[in-house]
């Protein structure tokens, strides 16, 4: 003996039978005979209750499908399986014998191993139903003793299926194309219809930067006094920080009770829970959803947030690398655009224009396409277009582009060969190539058909043409050459109105005057060589001082006029960013009013530096000038960085950034050190 305590009950009227029965089994099981039906339910309802029953089917008396449905019609025998053993192996034979009730059917002569398994199989299935039973008739034991109880579950069921509803809705509005700043609002609204959870439709998201500082980057039900808060780090928040920090939720019933918390809430009695959102070892940021004063969890709501926080997780995981693709797809998109201007700077470097000059003649013509009525997509492509008008000059001799006298006839006709070159060198079918290619061959064409290489006249000339042409002609003439000095801007805006009809389209030299101002606003922008402290400009720039975050003062003046224009267009672009960070303007508009700063940025400080270093600022306070604007250049090339690390992170703390940066440079360092070059003019 093994040791087994199972009890078999052999049912069958052949003594042999018995015998060869018992034979097999009783080496691993105790057991009990019956020769008959009667015996057999005697024995059954007695003490000890056998495990199993291996009943015969044909017996006299009763047979054993009787045997099988009054076992199974007495509560004390009717958990104890039934096997049957027959010779009757015909299909309906077996239907009979499972309608009767039994677990299984063995056909005679029996083969030992197959007895065996499933012996054992119904041994052990039984032996799982009896346990199941017991767990099932102690769990109604418990519930008939205490009727509480039972009303624990059912709440604790209601419970789930709420949780699993309003997980399911927060799951689904994942799925949605929502700012974090609306998803965020739905899931706090979710989490307050569930009522057993007691929080507030109010709460925030913070979201790590690259230096694992958390930034708030939406609020919702903590009204507009919370917002000027927005995407400030909160380093030390004793609820938020103490959460990512420790990578695990936290719950406080009053932020007033825990000391040092930085959390700009409308009430402080309220509660908090502090929500990681955490994937690996890596931490997202953190949800921070309020509760109502002195609110206590209940069982179910720690794993209940947290799988709160794993769906947040989840999607701010997906949101991030959507938006870093974005954001990677326009650096790609800047990188080319910065690529073809580079090729037209190329080819007038050959020349004796400077870098300065495709910036201007470019950024003329977009705002001459504007005022023709052209949409904004056709005015950025002209712009991106127009720096590679000159970039056959890449196939003309040195010696040719670099005479300062006038031309020969032969170095003249070698010279208009550079739209021909430039057509050949821009063959492409992408639209900004084709566009360039267009301009590049048409920009020399006239009105009246006298222009070259084609001759072409009147609308025969592409509209891109006939807008570069007048674009390049006026910043040739206003711009001085090792040859030539600028022309005044009365005398080559002479000239272009008396070429009206002949050298350019009428309409565009009539848009041209009409944009007059914010074409000088350019000039001076983008000048070339250093700036005269007494330049004034000749005719007001248009910026906007209206309704916009930072509008320009006349107490911001430094007293030179162009400096003043430079500082004006570097807040335009910074009220651009804001205007893109407030109005929730997405992350790529974000990033190209940023990057479109940092450029403008950087051509504004090497203007400043020169005008210092020209009018005998060359010692240490132009050092100083210097190191402040690489810093501000750094941080600016950080924030770029910021952006691809976590697009969401950027906010109103950046730009309160640049505010402070640029009105402390212009305030303060700017109108000390240039202050005297304006005494000087």
């Amino acid at each position: 003996m093994m040791g087994n305590t199972e009890l078999l009950l052999l049912v069958d009227d052949d003594v042999d039978n018995l015998k060869i029965l018992s034979g097999l089994l009783k080496r691993e099981y105790r057991i009990k005979v019956a020769r008959g039906g009667r015996e057999a339910l005697r024995l059954a309802e007695g003490e000890p209750t056998p495990d199993l029953i291996l009943l015969d089917v044909i017996m006299p008396e009763m047979d054993g499908y009787t045997v099988c449905e009054r076992l199974k019609s007495n509560p004390r025998t009717r958990d104890v399986p039934v096997i049957f053993l027959t010779g009757k192996t015909e299909a309906e034979d077996e239907a009979r014998g499972f309608q009767a009730g039994a677990v299984d059917y063995v056909a005679k002569p029996v083969n030992p191993p197959v007895l065996w398994a499933r012996v054992k199989a119904q041994l052990a299935l039984a032996a799982q139903l009896r346990h199941a039973r017991e767990e099932l008739s102690e769990a109604d034991h418990r519930i008939s003793r205490v009727t509480d109880e039972r009303d624990r579950i059912e709440i604790r069921r209601r419970r789930l299926y709420e949780q699993q509803q309003a997980l399911l809705a927060i799951a689904r509005a994942a799925l949605l194309d929502l700012s974090l700043e609306n998803y965020l609002g739905i899931v706090l609204e979710v989490l307050e219809a569930v009522p057993w959870l007691k929080v507030d439709a109010r709460g925030m998201l913070f979201l790590t930067n690259r230096k694992g500082e958390l930034i708030q980057v939406a609020q919702r039900g903590l009204g507009e006094a919370q917002r000027p808060a927005r995407a400030k780090a909160l380093a030390g928040s004793c609820v938020c920080d103490r959460a990512r920090v420790e990578m695990k939720p936290l719950f406080f019933s009053r932020l007033s009770d825990c000391l040092g918390n930085r959390l700009q809430v409308d009430a402080d009695d309220a509660g908090c829970h502090a929500l990681p959102l955490i994937e690996g070892n890596r931490v997202y940021g953190v949800l921070a959803i309020l509760s109502p004063p002195e609110a206590q969890p209940v069982e179910e709501t720690s794993q209940f947030m947290a799988d709160v926080a794993d769906i947040f997780t989840n999607l701010v995981r997906r949101r991030q690398m959507e938006e870093t693709m974005r954001i990677s797809r326009l650096e790609v998109q800047m990188a080319r655009n910065e690529i073809v201007q580079k090729l037209g700077v190329a080819a007038e470097f050959r020349d004796v224009e400077t870098g300065l000059h495709v910036l201007r003649m470019s950024q003329y013509a977009r705002v001459v396409a504007r005022v023709l009525g052209c949409d904004e997509a056709t005015c950025a492509l002209i712009e991106l277009a127009a720096p590679m008008h000159d970039v056959g000059k890449i196939g003309i001799e040195d010696r040719i582009l670099r005479k300062p006298g006038k031309l020969t006839d032969e170095e003249f006709a070698a010279m208009k060969q550079h739209p021909i070159i430039g057509g050949r060198i821009l063959e492409g079918d992408d639209p900004l190539i084709r566009m360039g290619r267009e301009i590049a061959l048409t920009h020399h064409e006239k009105w009246d058909g006298s222009g070259y290489p084609n001759g072409l006249s009147g609308e025969e000339i592409p509209f891109s043409g006939r807008v570069c042409a007048v674009a390049d002609v006026f910043d040739a003439l206003t711009t001085k050459r090792p040859y030539k000095e600028a022309w005044p801007l009365e005398k080559a805006m002479a000239l272009i109105v008396d070429g009206a009809g002949k050298a350019f389209d009428p309409k565009v030299v009539a848009a041209f005057q009409k944009a007059l101002p914010e074409i000088l606003a350019i000039k001076v922008r983008y000048q070339d060589d250093a700036i005269n402290p007494g330049d004034v400009l000749p005719a007001p720039s248009a910026h906007a001082n209206g309704n916009v975050w930072l509008p320009w003062r006349d107490s911001y003046s430094v007293g030179i006029d162009i400096i003043d224009e430079h500082h004006r267009y570097l807040l335009d672009w910074t009220n651009r960013v804001y205007q893109a960070v407030h109005e929730s303007a997405g992350t790529v508009e974000i990033a190209k009013a940023l990057f479109a700063l940092e450029q403008y940025a950087r051509i504004h400080f090497r203007a400043e530096e020169r005008l210092m270093a020209a009018h005998d600022h060359a010692g240490l306070e132009l050092e100083q000038h210097r190191r402040q604007h690489r810093s501000f250049e750094t941080e600016l090339r950080e924030l770029r960085e910021e952006i691809g690390h976590n697009p969401f992170v950027v906010g109103m703390g950046m730009v309160e950034y640049l505010r402070d940066w640029l009105f402390s440079h212009i305030l303060d360092t700017d109108k000390q050190s240039l202050a005297k070059l304006a005494d000087l003019a």
